[in-house]
């Protein structure tokens, strides 16, 4: 490399490494100042070692850098790795580039923070879609048309519904409410939609079954779906 592309290549902040393809496999022939320091140096020893020794029990990084050699392209993974100068255990992300004719320059970015914040965000999902499924108290979430998204199973022994029977359908077209309430629900949702309050309402309801059944209505609004509003009555 000449002197402005190493200073560009010790200049980028994730840890990078370049391999040459030769009759041997792929060598380790260079490395910038990230890796050496994420490696506390000890990226110097594996110097000129081959891809198959340093990444022996990692046969997915090795695929990783043979199939952007051998198809031209860009590959991007996301992995658990075990860093074997430093023995810690992190997740990274792999951006894997082919530079003609016989190079292969990796960079590797640690996500171990993102990927922790990754997990627990789903291990609260789990939990409030837990709470949700297991209330005993019927819940329902609607777009403002009242076309139901989701429902939980005290609202299948309320209505006496099935979920698949009440997915992507209107609640106020399901026969459960009396035609004379119909346009008050539409005033309600349209209410809610405007940000007003809505208070706790009364209604008598027909299940499926046709047996009657009077519940307390709530609405209110939830953040469903990267900022999309949507309504919650129970």
């Amino acid at each position: 490399m000449d002197e402005n592309i190493n200073q560009f290549f010790n200049s980028i902040p994730n840890p990078s490494y370049v391999w040459q393809k030769t009759k041997k496999g792929f060598i380790l022939i260079d490395y910038n100042n990230a890796a050496l320091k994420v490696t506390n140096g000890k990226i110097k020893d594996l110097l000129y070692e081959k891809a198959s020794v340093i990444h022996k029990d990692r046969p997915d990084i090795i695929e990783a850098i043979n199939k952007c050699f051998f198809e031209k392209k860009s590959i991007s993974e996301k992995l658990e790795y075990l860093v074997k100068t430093t023995g810690e255990k992190v997740y990274i992300s792999l951006k894997i580039y082919h530079l003609p004719p016989d190079l292969i320059v990796v960079h590797k970015k640690d996500i171990t923070q993102w990927k922790l914040a990754e997990e627990k965000l789903k291990n609260s999902e789990e939990k409030y879609k837990l709470l949700f499924e297991k209330s005993p108290i019927p819940i329902a979430i609607t777009d403002f048309k009242g076309f139901i998204i989701d429902c939980n199973k005290a609202s299948e022994q309320q209505f006496g519904y099935h979920k698949k029977d009440l997915y992507g359908k209107s609640y106020l077209d399901l026969g459960i409410y009396s035609p004379d309430l119909i346009p008050i629900f539409k005033e309600r949702l349209s209410q809610l939609a405007f940000g007003n309050s809505i208070k706790p309402v009364e209604f008598e309801i027909t299940k499926k079954d046709g047996t009657k059944s009077w519940i307390t209505n709530h609405m209110s609004l939830v953040n469903v779906g990267g900022g999309n509003l949507d309504t919650i009555f129970y």
